[in-house]
């Protein structure tokens, strides 16, 4: 159940180091990105693998200290602590790609959102009352050589009608498809949510177990193909 971020970042801090007797060069750099659902920056550590024997047209782009990039990845949420003792929340990212903004200024750098596409197991049935429809799933990410998991409270307005037409079916143990913004707190990982949807084999149980007047109106006009044919065969 593989999950990814993609943020816009400003990079404060960057450095290579190639791996012993291994083609390969390994990037760590510390970035500061501005979400806009935080009233403060947000910390950020990059990580970059790059294969010298691989063409560079397929590599992962290249990026150093001072630039602005918009960088995707799979992700992990640590935390950190401060001079006195504060405890703060970092976003890990393992990079996939990473597209830099050479026009933007850093020292105004616009906040944007933390942008989040996930496969997730739900953990309960959804949550919906007059204003909301609240999803607690768990997704796991392939991080620091290590299986991670990471559950995440997962919401939108009832009034998205579009939304509420997919959600008002999901049980507990379905997989399902979000794409949306992550929102990193202090007490909480919440997630508002954009698009969902079923992965293939379940949307049609889905259809199945909520529709099935449907299939009894298939199987009438299969019946009725079968008394032609049986017609013309005679």
């Amino acid at each position: 159940m593989p999950a990814s971020v993609t943020v816009l970042c400003y990079v404060t801090s960057y450095q290579k180091k190639l791996v012993p007797n291994k083609s390969l060069s390994i990037v760590e750099a510390l970035d500061i990105i501005r979400s806009r659902s935080l009233g403060f920056p947000l910390n950020v550590i990059l990580t970059g693998f790059y294969h010298h024997d691989t063409i560079q047209e397929l590599n992962l782009p290249e990026f150093e200290d001072k630039d602005v990039v918009l960088a995707t990845g799979n992700f992990r949420i640590i935390e950190g602590t401060g001079q006195n003792d504060e405890k703060y929340s970092i976003l890990k990212i393992t990079l996939n790609d990473v597209v830099h903004f050479d026009t933007l200024d850093p020292n105004n750098l616009p906040a944007f959102s933390i942008l989040i596409n996930m496969t997730a197991l739900v953990q309960e049935d959804p949550e919906i009352d007059n204003k909301d429809v609240v999803i607690n799933i768990l997704t796991k990410n392939y991080v620091d050589q290590g299986y991670n998991n990471l559950k995440l409270t997962c919401y939108h307005s009832t009034s998205a009608q579009y939304l509420t037409n997919t959600t008002a079916v999901i049980k507990k143990d379905s997989i399902i498809y979000i794409n949306n913004e992550l929102m990193i707190t202090d007490d909480d990982n919440i997630v508002h949510i954009r698009n969902v949807s079923f992965l293939e084999y379940q949307k049609i149980n889905t259809i199945t177990n909520s529709s099935p007047m449907q299939f009894s109106w298939e199987s009438k006009d299969q019946n009725n193909t079968n008394q032609q044919n049986a017609s013309t065969i005679a």
